[in-house]
């Protein structure tokens, strides 16, 4: 588990950028936390770093959007999902075939339909209305030694108030 402090929309997106250098088609990162809690930011800053031009929105009424670049991203939003089979329904899961990072906003509400193996990170609201407590778990073996390389680029980008590492 990795711990930061974003005190900036800066921040949050610098994290995303750090965190698309460990992604590899194929990988799905669930993100979960409040409204407006920087969930789009960190995904923006992850679509950038994973080199795609594109602008990035919260999906929220089209469910799926796709950002091209040298690696193919599909950016979800189940904040309006009842439950897993309206995914199914619509064909979500062969977005999940491999050839893509996924990023799914309020992943927590249909977690059925993810892989095993998956990046999960969440954010939460701290007193000052700038700042953002942002917490990373790799689910699944294959980012275990992932999560330790995340967090020594983490450690070494010296951008973030805190950051704790539990592996």
């Amino acid at each position: 588990m990795i711990s930061v402090v974003s005190t900036s929309r800066a921040d949050t997106l610098a994290l995303g950028g750090l965190v698309a250098d460990v992604l590899i088609p194929g990988d799905t990162v669930v993100l979960t936390g409040e409204l407006g809690g920087g969930k789009t930011a960190f995904v923006t800053g992850a679509v950038q770093g994973l080199g795609s031009e594109d602008l990035v929105s919260s999906p929220t009424f089209a469910i799926v959007q796709e950002y091209f670049g040298p690696v193919v991203i599909a950016h979800a939003d189940w904040y309006r999902i009842g439950h897993a089979q309206e995914l199914f329904d619509i064909g979500f899961e062969e977005l999940l075939d491999g050839s893509r990072v996924v990023f799914v906003e309020w992943g927590d509400r249909a977690l059925e339909i993810v892989p095993d193996c998956y990046l999960q990170v969440s954010f939460r609201h701290r007193a000052n209305i700038d700042e953002r407590d942002i917490t990373l778990v790799g689910q699944g073996p294959q980012w275990q030694d992932r999560i330790v390389g995340l967090q020594r680029s983490i450690r070494a980008a010296e951008k973030f108030l805190a950051t704790d590492a539990t592996l």
